[in-house]
């Protein structure tokens, strides 16, 4: 009994003392000063009133950069004015042949990329778009007894496929995406996490890993997918060679796009970023 209460208050003296050492290591870096500020503490004690520091070394972007840097902590575009008109939702349309863009890539990195982006065209669009449709249902009352009725009937497979709307291919692809969906069933999780080796940041921050095989799967699917449900990027065989590339190129800017909208495959986790994909 005496060695049980002895050794039991070993181990919190133990646990103590590292608790202290962490906290005055801490405290130690946070007091550290910066390479410039010691050197400058240094020469103010011998020459007197503290200089200003040099100016930092120009570090060299990425080719990510956009074409005209702004300067951080540019300030955000001015409120939504519901005068301005929404930005014009063309027809849809495929590139000409010359003026097919590269494949999608994350352009926002640094702060900077962000400053830049909030102050683009494209920015001003989406809060354009966002809050116009926001706008539009202000004081609109939802009646108790409203119904949420159904999308209109979707045309089988091989009956109508190129008579469905928009609205209608999206909805038959995400049929689709729901029974990739069915067939990868999650692992059995236990209330201490998920079953099986590694860190729980390993096998994923918040969601289950056999979500990795269903993103594969859809990963590797969207090309079929979006020829299947949206005839305009389906190759047929009257097509050439410039319309072919078209539709591929069409194709791969929207896997892009439709890769994303799922929840990111490594860290197993949804954000906003994949909801503005979606």
């Amino acid at each position: 009994m005496a060695t049980a209460t002895t050794a039991q208050g070993q181990q919190q003296d133990t646990q103590k003392m590292t608790s202290d050492a962490q906290r005055d290591a801490l405290a130690a870096l946070l007091r550290r000063p910066s390479k410039n500020s010691g050197s400058s503490s240094s020469s103010s004690s011998q020459r007197g009133p503290p200089q200003p520091p040099a100016p930092a070394e120009k570090v060299e972007e990425e080719d990510t950069a956009p074409p005209t840097q702004a300067p951080v902590g540019t300030p955000r575009p001015m409120p939504f004015d519901p005068s301005i008109p929404p930005p014009s939702i063309d027809p849809f349309t495929l590139s000409s042949a010359q003026d097919l863009p590269p494949p999608p890539r994350k352009r926002i990195l640094t702060p900077t990329h962000l400053a830049h982006f909030l102050t683009s065209q494209t920015h001003t669009d989406l809060l354009s778009f966002l809050r116009q449709g926001a706008a539009s249902i202000v004081g609109v009352q939802v009646p108790a007894d409203v119904q949420t009725p159904e999308p209109s009937p979707v045309p089988a497979a091989g009956e109508g496929e190129d008579k469905r709307t928009g609205i209608q291919s999206a909805l038959a692809l995400l049929n689709t995406v729901a029974g990739i969906l069915a067939s990868h069933p999650p692992h059995a999780q236990n209330q201490g996490g998920t079953l099986g080796s590694g860190s729980a940041s390993a096998q994923g921050r918040f969601g289950n890993p056999t979500f990795r095989n269903f993103h594969a799967e859809i990963s590797a699917r969207s090309d079929e997918l979006h020829s299947q449900f949206f005839h305009q990027l389906r190759e047929e065989d009257g097509d050439d060679e410039e319309g072919r590339k078209r539709k591929k190129v069409a194709r791969t800017e929207l896997k892009a796009y439709f890769d994303e909208a799922w929840g990111n495959a490594r860290r197993i986790d949804y954000g906003s970023g994949m909801e503005l994909n979606f």
